[in-house]
């Protein structure tokens, strides 16, 4: 009968142990490789939400509400998903397990386009008073109805 201790005293040397264990197991991939595919994930993401927003919302005249759901779910999981990259990234580098300047470059992309994408936000999911096309006027008298100010029509 196979024991764990027969399997132990009887097993490869730690050098063929390494080995067997490398055919059964798959790689561990490390902290930066995983960095790095998930900017690339994050970053084609980006792009395909972009093109997706401007063809589905921005220069479609008819716009299902779904799509508008779709647009604030890609947009959330945009930033939340940027924010996570560069907080891993500060965490490396707050480790030593990278250079003070790893990841300088696309850390700086995503913090581009976080503005970018929080103006869409609040264009399209905000309060009446964020979104910059409805005149100053309009969101007045929207104010003013919402506070009770109307004036009654006579009868």
């Amino acid at each position: 009968m196979l024991t764990k201790s027969k399997v132990l005293a009887e097993g490869p040397s730690p050098d063929a142990l390494l080995q067997v264990s490398k055919e059964w197991q798959p790689a561990q991939e490390d902290e930066v490789s995983k960095l790095e595919k998930r900017y690339a994930e994050w970053a084609a993401a980006a792009e395909s939400v972009q093109h997706a927003a401007a063809k589905r919302l921005y220069e479609n005249k008819d716009v299902c509400p779904i799509e508008v759901r779709f647009h604030l779910q890609n947009l959330s999981a945009l930033l939340f998903k940027g924010q996570n990259i560069v907080l891993t990234a500060i965490q490396l580098q707050a480790k030593g397990e990278v250079p003070t300047d790893f990841f300088e470059a696309e850390i700086a992309i995503i913090d581009g386009l976080v503005p970018v994408l929080v103006s869409r936000l609040n264009e399209w999911h905000g309060t009446i008073d964020s979104q910059t096309d409805i005149p100053d006027s309009l969101k007045k008298a929207f104010a003013e109805a919402k506070a009770g100010e109307v004036i009654p029509f006579p009868a």
